[in-house]
């Protein structure tokens, strides 16, 4: 019984959905929609990828660039989900929301997600995006209503290079979400061997417990999911760390011999 549960457990850690952002949701749909006169035209030159009307309509000014939809949507955020933009004009987009003062720290307001830019980007798999929100300061270790981090979403995708930036610009990997997982927990269940080695190599602690269930480590979910080659990675990443402290150990331990023998020494008749 308790296999089963623990199964189920690792089925949510698998199947737990990244960030509820859709495709369909920058459709015709009111997410998409910003009916303020004074923010239309940016609105869809944004939503239609027209670089040049973007520069116009930031050129005229007198809005505000973090204003919200009536969704919590800001300009920078549908850049980056906009489905009619191309890669190649989504960078060049949101270079210029960017220049103009967007700030991508700011949070979207609504009933399923607070994301920031920069989740929405590591969610999307766009590398050059997120490498522009770090350059641009955005903190990349924001969260999200359910704990998650720019990074955790990463993890969860597979999106190595990604997460190799965020963690080159300060991510931290132990930060805890959901059921208090962490990155290294989503990367070890859905097995992305890449990801997991990134956030070795960055420190991420591998005997973290999760609360939940029964406490587990990313090494018990490896065990679990039968995953040699993680398995290893894990249990040498541990070793090292454990031989790593040894010499510290050890000198420690030579220290206090030495004053054992020197209070020896002084109690000694001879010195007395």
């Amino acid at each position: 019984m308790k296999k089963l549960l623990l199964g189920a457990y690792i089925a949510t850690l698998i199947l737990m959905p990244n960030l509820q952002l859709h495709a369909q949701d920058t459709g015709t749909g009111s997410r998409s929609e910003c009916t303020d006169p004074m923010y239309k035209d940016l609105w869809t030159s944004v939503l239609c990828a027209d670089v040049q009307g973007v520069q116009s309509a930031l050129e005229k000014g007198g809005f505000d660039i973090n204003h919200k939809n009536s969704d919590g949507f800001t300009i920078l955020l549908m850049a980056i989900i906009s489905p009619l933009s191309q890669h190649a004009q989504q960078l060049s987009i949101v270079k210029l929301l960017l220049q103009a003062g967007a700030d991508p720290n700011v949070q979207m307001q609504h009933v399923d997600t607070a994301c920031t830019a920069l989740m929405a980007a590591a969610c999307y798999g766009l590398c050059n995006l997120v490498h522009e929100l770090l350059e641009a300061g955005v903190d990349p270790n924001i969260q999200d209503k359910d704990g998650s981090t720019a990074l955790t979403i990463a993890a969860q995708y597979g999106y190595t290079a990604i997460v190799h930036e965020l963690l080159k610009y300060g991510a931290d990997p132990d930060v805890k979400g959901l059921h208090g997982t962490t990155a290294l927990h989503f990367a070890v269940a859905r097995g992305h061997v890449g990801v997991v080695e990134a956030l070795l190599a960055a420190h991420a602690n591998p005997d973290v417990k999760d609360e939940g269930f029964d406490n587990m480590t990313p090494l018990d979910i490896a065990r679990f999911r039968n995953n040699t080659k993680i398995i290893n990675m894990l249990c040498t990443h541990m070793n090292t760390l454990h031989t790593r402290m040894q010499p510290k150990h050890s000198t420690i331990a030579a220290v206090h011999m030495i004053k054992k023998q020197m209070h020896t020494q002084l109690k000694s008749p001879e010195n007395l």
